[in-house]
């Protein structure tokens, strides 16, 4: 517990000289840190009770909630970033490897961009994991389902950049071998229905295959579409070994997570694959850049 607390406040401090020092910063502190728009996000809940054989033997609380897990970018030019004092670091490592891979593109990267009339959206996609997602514990009295610490690599800050994983998220190939009956399957997105959640996002599209092109209308659901693609290759979990990843996730992305969209517009949650309707309206971003907050759903034993 100790450890945790001292990796999110080593990490909170960061954010916060990286934030100030920036005074045109295009995200600030209050983008990161929202508790007014955050507390309904968790939807904590008391759903039973825990038993422990022990020795000696012990009953416990069992809880449902919501965790803020992971910051996840998105942005049209390769090695750009809505975040600017991690911007210069991500810009570097994304320019190295694209240059190694097409030996075209520029050292500032390119814009990939189909313009206003085409409904194929394509973003590249950013994971890091989120440092304050244990302060809002302090709200809850305690109870609260803590991020474990199975390893020294789940304290990793960058997760997942889909330009180190640049054929991949432009192409498919592995994919849409290793994930062939899933995109087959994957032609009853177009009228989801329950239980699809394995391969759908709900009225976002289809799952797979995980690269960085979605057709919809909306690019503020391509970004949230790729968000979840983006973090779904982040999982070391399932087949995706063939997905280059910095440091990979120990758990598992579920269609019952949740999205909250942290710029341009500070909004509430929404769950994986939500009408559109219902969320996107009046957020589409002028720079064509947004920032989500990723939401994981936990259970876990209060002893």
């Amino acid at each position: 517990m100790k450890y945790k607390k001292v990796y999110s406040f080593v990490l909170g401090i960061a954010f916060i000289l990286g934030t100030t020092a920036k005074a045109k910063a295009q995200v600030s502190l209050s983008d990161l840190w929202q508790p007014a728009h955050m507390l309904s996000c968790v939807s904590f809940e008391i759903v039973g009770i825990c038993f422990d054989p022990g020795p000696p033997p012990r009953i416990g609380i069992k809880i449902r909630m919501w965790r803020p897990e992971l910051i996840v970018e998105t942005v049209k030019r390769p090695g750009d970033s809505v975040i600017p004092f991690i911007g210069d670091t991500v810009n570097k490592m994304c320019a190295t490897a694209l240059q190694s891979l097409t030996k075209t593109l520029p050292t500032s990267g390119s814009t990939t961009s189909y313009g206003p009339q085409s409904n194929l959206q394509f973003n590249e996609v950013h994971v890091y994991d989120y440092p304050f997602k244990n302060w809002l514990a302090m709200y809850f009295g305690g109870l609260w389902c803590y991020a474990p610490v199975s390893s020294i690599g789940d304290q990793a800050f960058f997760r997942y950049l889909t330009e180190l994983d640049f054929e991949e998220w432009r192409f498919g190939g592995i994919e849409t071998i290793v994930r062939a009956p899933w995109i087959l399957a994957s032609v009853i997105c177009t009228f989801p229905v329950p239980g699809t959640g394995s391969i759908c996002m709900g009225r976002w599209g289809a799952i797979y295959p995980r690269t960085g092109f979605l057709p919809h209308q909306s690019e503020v659901v391509g970004s949230a579409a790729d968000s979840f693609r983006a973090v779904s290759n982040a999982s070391l979990y399932g087949l995706n070994f063939h997905h280059i990843r910095i440091s990979p996730l120990w758990w598992r992305p579920s269609t019952e997570d949740k999205l909250q969209m942290l710029y341009p517009i500070p909004s509430g949650c929404i769950h994986i694959g939500e009408i559109p309707l219902l969320w996107e309206t009046g957020k589409t971003s002028i720079t064509g850049k947004y920032l989500w907050l990723y939401w994981r759903h936990v259970d876990c034993c209060i002893w």
